[in-house]
């Protein structure tokens, strides 16, 4: 069941990031999701508790990647964090 759960935050967050490509944070509703990631608004809420949490959620999920590659990086310079922190 967990592999199932994980699949459905993987198609909002997906959706979600698409959105946003093209769209405003403020012009995007849970419906505007859901529709494009093919769940139902019990699934997104069944996993999230709004938006918000959605976009904490992928602001974690981007720093945690970051700081996995950041850790096999052998011998980094300051200049190299930088470049890719920003």
């Amino acid at each position: 069941m967990e592999e199932k759960e994980n699949l459905t935050r993987g198609y909002i967050y997906d959706a979600f990031k698409h959105l946003l490509k093209n769209n405003s944070y403020d012009n995007i509703s849970v419906c505007d999701i859901t529709d494009k990631a093919g769940v139902s608004r019990m699934s997104f809420y069944r996993n999230f508790k709004s938006k918000d949490e959605l976009t904490y959620k992928g602001i974690s999920l981007i720093f945690e990647h970051m700081q996995e590659r950041m850790k096999k990086l052998e011998n980094i310079s300051t200049y190299s964090i930088t470049k890719e922190l920003f």
